[in-house]
């Protein structure tokens, strides 16, 4: 007996060998159980993994999931650990239902049934625990697409701020202080900054993945503040930035990554940090400097611009109205307080921007997003494009080309790409669009390509599924529609050297012989070729003199039978017209040798050897008739009569060929008829 750490609520549950599944009974929850609980060290292993995902260590639980995994490459357990680390599950109670339900705390574009670790695991896993898994994944991916979801509303940010809000006394830290000095600067300067203190304040009550998702993926630059080496690696600080590293790493966009320190050595920094450019927060002119260079990387013009006091319009007032008519969706009032607005400043801007928005019943730039589409020929927003300054223009104008690239680069990431595509396709003078479009392209030339190698790889797998089972006629048909691929050229080679051989066990040999000549020099494709003309040669021999006896036979016992059919008067004008039938006969038996003798059993010539003997019998029955009663000569005349027939429709039954029904017909008929004449005749005698 095992103990293992519930994989829920992390109580210790005692494990029997050979258990597949088992329930906790703390939490009650069914979970899996690892193949190999019965090895102390594989054991240990999984408690220590389960239990740093459950304290959401994800990134420690995942190095000990891998270990596990390169231990055993078919431990079902530890691939499905792994998942759960990669995704950031945690399990938490349902308020309503009392049961443990998954959150997510790194969240991926990529579909779980995707992943390889969810694939590996369901392949080395019984019917049981399969189920288990596909479950838990079936969960999983709808709490994703529920948060990718919520994620695709919110605005994308510049900058993220990453640090540790409280320490172990619940009380706040230095670095929250700082990040928020950091945050009230950049601010100022119109970046859109995420900095969880402020930005998920107004999310109370909701989950803060969606919106830590959507910071993480859509920032520029994450600037990471510590003031102890133990707060870079505490859980949730080391989360944010792990993650942004990996989204460094997949992205096609630049991203930056600034640690900044204070009162520690930088060589405290954590490795995967150290390699950055950091920044000494106890530096003099730190904040101009880091400020600067974050200019530098959004392109803005570090000259400090004079600051004047705006001077509201006369119209701003009835604009503001306007605008929140238009968020209430009260489009006409909006329209009438708009119209207003024109009559005084005919050239503003805004005004048509909010006439477009009504026209258009958008109650926001998202909601306007999910309808624009160049070129757009809105009369209102051509006035719009006329009369807005550059900087009012391409402010509205990245608005809505961020929002909707984002919603187009989403769905690429989800492997969605006809459906990126049309959403990328609407914004084609966005370079950034135009360079996703190619790249959506290419993916979905190479996703084609790879379902169409999948398919030949099936096709393949099927193949030699057949070939382990010796059903060779079926991998051939599979094998020759994908001779390009890997070695089916050789396979196909060794395929058809198989069916020569089982057509040779099977005595076929003209046909086993066309598949050994395809090949003369595959092993012993000679030894065949040589073997199988020799049989032919003496196939073709035995049938001529199997043909040449019948035919004897037959010839003599119809001569007989012609022959002691009529007395001594007759007969000596008979037997002149008598060699006529008996040479047709002998001509079509001759004809029908030439055609198909070579393919018919010995039953066939059994068959007319029986006949020529009955013949025989009949015609020493009348030669020597004196003490034989005539009712016993018409009994053995009528019992060969029915022979002839039946012989005739078992021999109709089993040929297939047509040319042979035809053939048979016509000889069976011929023997009848001559029967009937000769008792004919044999009777008018008396």
């Amino acid at each position: 007996m095992a103990q293992l750490k519930c994989k829920m609520c992390g109580a210790a549950i005692e494990v029997n060998k050979g258990d597949k599944t088992i329930t906790c009974d703390y939490c009650g929850s069914l979970q899996t159980v690892p193949q190999f609980i019965d090895d102390a060290k594989i054991n240990s292993l999984h408690n220590r993994a389960n239990t740093l995902r459950l304290k959401n260590e994800f990134d420690k639980a995942i190095l000990t999931y891998e270990n596990l995994v390169n231990e055993n490459p078919r431990d079902a357990e530890a691939h499905f650990g792994l998942l759960l680390s990669r995704y950031g599950i945690e399990y938490v109670d349902d308020k309503k239902t009392g049961e443990k339900i998954p959150t997510c705390h790194r969240t991926l574009y990529k579909s779980i049934f995707d992943d390889i670790d969810y694939k590996a695991a369901i392949e080395n896993s019984d019917v049981i625990s399969q189920r288990l898994y596909q479950e838990e994944a079936t969960k999983i991916d709808k709490l994703q697409k529920e948060i990718i979801h919520l994620m695709q509303n919110e605005n994308p940010y510049d900058i993220f701020i990453c640090y540790k809000e409280n320490d172990e006394d619940n009380k706040r830290t230095r670095d929250s202080v700082i990040a928020q000095e950091l945050y009230d600067e950049l601010t100022k300067k119109d970046y859109k900054v995420f900095f969880s203190k402020i930005t998920l304040e107004s999310k109370l009550g909701s989950q803060y993945e969606p919106y830590i998702f959507s910071a993480l993926n859509t920032a520029k630059v994450m600037i990471v503040i510590g003031t102890k080496p133990e707060y870079f690696n505490s859980v949730w600080v080391r989360n944010e930035w792990s993650r942004f590293l990996s989204i460094m790493n997949d992205s096609k966009e630049k991203k930056y990554l600034i640690p900044c320190y204070k009162d520690m050595d930088i060589y405290d920094l954590p490795n995967e940090l150290i390699d950055f450019q950091a920044q000494d927060m106890n530096k003099l002119g730190f904040l101009q400097d880091i400020l600067r260079g974050l200019d530098k990387i959004f392109g803005k013009d570090v000259l400090k611009k004079e600051k004047t006091t705006p001077v509201l319009s006369e119209v701003d007032p009835m604009l503001e109205r306007a605008l929140l008519l238009i968020s209430d969706g009260e489009y006409k009032k909006a329209s009438s307080i708009i119209d207003n607005v024109l009559n005084k400043e005919p050239k503003n801007a805004k005004a048509y921007l909010y006439l477009y928005l009504a026209d258009t019943n958008s109650s926001s730039i998202n909601e306007l997003s999910k309808k624009y589409n160049e070129p757009e020929n809105n009369y209102n927003y051509k006035r719009f494009l006329k009369y807005a300054d550059e900087s009012f223009k391409n402010s509205i104008l990245d608005r809505i080309y961020s929002i909707i690239y984002n919603n187009a680069k989403s769905l690429y990431e989800k492997g969605r790409y006809e459906d990126a595509i049309v959403q990328a396709s609407r914004i084609k003078s966005y370079e950034k669009a135009t360079i996703l479009l190619n790249d959506i392209y290419t993916a979905q030339k190479k996703k084609e390509e790879d379902e169409a190698m999948q398919f030949v790889e099936k096709e393949y797998q099927m193949a030699i599924v057949d070939i382990n089972n010796k059903a060779y006629y079926a991998a051939r048909k599979l094998l020759k529609n994908i001779t390009f691929y890997k070695d089916v050229k050789d396979l196909l080679t060794e395929v058809e050297y198989q069916i020569a051989i089982d057509l040779y066990k099977s005595k076929k040999y003209r046909e086993a012989l066309v598949f050994f000549e395809k090949y003369p020099t595959y092993k012993s494709s000679n030894k065949y070729q040589d073997d199988c003309n020799f049989k032919l040669h003496l196939f073709n021999s035995r049938y001529m003199f199997y043909y040449i006896i019948t035919s004897v036979f037959y010839g003599v016992s119809l001569f007989l039978i012609m022959t002691y059919s009529f007395k001594s008067s007759v007969l000596d004008n008979f037997k002149v017209y008598s060699i006529l039938p008996l040479l047709i006969l002998i001509a079509i038996h001759a004809l029908y040798f030439v055609l198909r003798c070579r393919e018919q059993s010995i039953a066939y010539y059994l068959m007319y050897l029986f006949i020529s003997v009955m013949f025989i019998i009949l015609a020493l029955l009348l030669k020597y008739e004196n003490g034989i009663l005539p009712v016993m000569i018409v009994i053995v005349k009528v019992f060969l009569f029915i022979s002839i027939v039946i012989m005739w429709a078992v021999s109709f039954t089993l040929f297939n060929k047509l040319i042979d029904k035809i053939i048979i017909s016509g000889i069976s008929i011929l023997n009848m008829i001559f029967l009937i004449v000769f008792f004919v005749s044999f009777i008018s005698t008396f």
